[in-house]
């Protein structure tokens, strides 16, 4: 039977995640309206303006009032430092909001970040500073699935700085076996469920790598081969990660379900976002 009421923390965070956060409450209060459910909601400050006023990016005991809700809803982190140096950042050098972003999804081992992209009648697109009708909303229908859990943000790497001056950073990306199989995984049962790419109505599944030069890139590669062999129902696509940006824009009619790694799928899905006219 399904449960009637639902634990709920919201993470307004900073800036304009605070205005999205009372949206989300809105949304909220409409879905137990109309499903006669009940929302226990919790909101709990965080980011780099909270940093700056407590000197942690969240209060003590907020990764347990996580870990026991049903739903987390964040809005956005990231604050401009008063030194005017880029955002706030705290004294392990990580950015002040890291506790309620990257540290949930590791440590509640949230491993897939979906994001969908839909172009919806009467949405335009700024460009140039004005508004213009640039995609036609019937060729802009795809989901990204993102590994959410390792690659360069696995946090493996550090800085020498002998004498306090820095000379060296490295940053380790690691690709494991593990995390790639199910993204890829439920990149292929979500095709099953949709109804294909815009242009051609196929159930396609495109693997965003640069495989012709990064060895983490080949394995994940060859796990989506390896993965794709179950679903011959689903065509298999894949494209090196620069090539595919320009026929992202260019032909988004394309694309229906996109696995990636992290960081290739931070900063793809951002440019994505573009197509459904930005982020929020």
């Amino acid at each position: 039977m399904a449960k009637r009421s639902y634990d709920v923390v919201v993470l307004p965070g900073d800036g304009v995640g605070a205005e999205v956060a009372v949206q989300s409450r809105r949304v909220l209060d409409a879905v137990a309206q109309t499903l006669d459910v009940a929302f226990a909601v919790k909101e709990i400050p965080c980011g780099g303006q909270y940093y700056l006023e407590h000197g942690r990016d969240w209060p003590e005991g907020s990764d347990d009032v996580c870990r026991a809700a049903d739903v987390i809803l964040l809005g956005a982190v990231g604050w401009p430092s008063p030194s005017g140096s880029g955002p706030v950042t705290m004294t392990d050098g990580k950015m002040a909001g890291y506790s309620p972003v990257i540290g949930n999804r590791i440590n509640l081992d949230l491993y897939a970040n979906v994001r969908p992209v839909k172009l919806y009648e009467g949405v335009r697109t700024r460009i140039s500073g004005e508004h213009k009708d640039v995609w036609r909303p019937e060729n802009v229908d795809m989901v990204f699935i993102r590994e959410n859990t390792e690659d360069l943000y696995a946090g493996i790497g550090g800085i020498l700085a002998p004498g306090g001056r820095a000379v060296v950073a490295s940053d380790t990306r690691l690709i494991t076996r593990q995390a790639s199989e199910r993204v890829i995984r439920l990149a292929y049962e979500m095709a099953m469920k949709r109804h294909g790419a815009p242009r051609d109505g196929k159930k396609r599944v495109t693997c965003i790598v640069k495989h012709n030069v990064l060895d983490g890139c080949r394995l994940f590669a060859q796990i989506f081969r390896e993965i794709g062999e179950s679903y011959p129902e689903v065509e298999q696509d894949v494209a090196i990660i620069d090539a595919f940006t320009q026929w992202l824009v260019t032909e988004p009619e394309r694309y229906d379900v996109c696995v990636t790694t992290n960081m290739f799928g931070d900063i793809v899905t951002d440019l994505a976002s573009v197509l459904q006219g930005g982020m929020g």
